[in-house]
């Protein structure tokens, strides 16, 4: 499954919200602008996608707002689980 519909899920299930695909490829806000999440359900779904896709966001992406929209989250999701793989490669 793809960064994109697994996101879709997240939002269907956890906030019975649904999101057409062609909206990520926007820089659609997370915040009262786009999406309209507040402060909590901000930190709801961020750890939603963080139990999801198994990746820990750092706080530079939370300090340069890499993930208030919802192409950024899916590109910092993307690194995310890059880095974890080349992590990966380097213990085996």
């Amino acid at each position: 499954m793809n960064i994109i519909k697994k996101i879709q899920t997240i939002f269907q299930k956890k906030f019975r919200i649904d999101i057409a695909e062609e909206y990520f490829s926007k820089d659609l806000s997370l915040g009262y602008s786009g999406i309209g999440f507040n402060a909590i359900e901000m930190l709801y779904f961020i750890h939603y996608i963080e139990d999801e896709f198994n990746i820990k966001f750092t706080a530079e992406h939370f300090t340069a707002g890499k993930i208030r929209t919802l192409s950024g989250i899916c590109a910092a999701i993307d690194e995310l689980r890059k880095e974890t793989i080349i992590e990966v490669e380097k213990i085996s």
